[in-house]
């Protein structure tokens, strides 16, 4: 059985980040390897920049909370 990457025609994933949904239409037609890393590497720099502002956050409180003491 063959693993399948599913796509619909109005992709979730970074639906409000333009680029990305015109490189999607663009290869929609027909589904490769390319595509599938292009996703991968959209959600990775999300997920980092997601880290990236949550680590910020966790040290505004750790600084706000020390303050306090």
């Amino acid at each position: 059985m063959a693993a399948n990457f599913r796509i619909e025609i109005d992709p979730s994933i970074g639906n409000h980040n333009e680029t990305l949904l015109i490189a999607s239409y663009e290869k929609i037609q027909n589904p490769s390897p390319e595509f599938m890393k292009d996703t991968i590497k959209f959600c990775d720099k999300t997920a980092t920049k997601a880290k990236t502002r949550i680590k910020a956050i966790e040290e505004d409180i750790k600084h706000q909370a020390d303050k306090e003491e």
